[in-house]
């Protein structure tokens, strides 16, 4: 190929890939698989402290905020159609400080309370079949000594 329209054709696919970015949520182990029936329950805890961008949006200048979000999310593994499929529900709670400056002076609340919940349930379509979990009965037999 020729260098020059290697270059073109390079360009015009970064270009067009440039205005159809869309963010996603990535979920590590989304698809992982996990006996059949699984539970988890998983707690996490996310500390931030700085300033807010708000962007015009509110009349508010050099505003910053502390805040902390705990977060319990639920996990299940089962079976759908004869593939691997898993729930997971996250619930977050946020507890946090704000302040900054207004026309009347400076102001600070406090606001605490559940945050936006997400719930994801992923299906393998393909590869590893479910995976039972291992019988009670099914482990190695004792000796016996005479």
């Amino acid at each position: 190929m020729h260098p020059l329209f290697k270059l073109v054709l390079s360009s015009a696919i970064a270009i067009a890939a440039l205005q159809s970015v869309s963010a996603q949520g990535l979920a590590p182990r989304a698809y992982t698989l996990t006996p059949l029936h699984a539970n988890a329950l998983t707690l996490t805890y996310g500390f931030y402290d700085g300033s807010l961008l708000l962007n015009g949006a509110i009349p508010v200048n050099h505003a910053t905020g502390t805040y902390s979000v705990p977060v319990a999310s639920l996990y299940h593994s089962f079976e759908m159609f004869g593939h691997f499929a898993n729930l997971t529900a996250v619930l977050p709670y946020a507890v946090g400080t704000f302040q900054g400056d207004l026309k009347a002076g400076e102001v600070q609340i406090y606001r605490s309370g559940l945050v936006d919940s997400t719930y994801r349930l992923a299906v393998n379509l393909k590869g590893g079949p479910p995976w039972n979990r291992p019988s009670s009965t099914s482990g190695s037999r004792k000796r016996s000594s005479a």
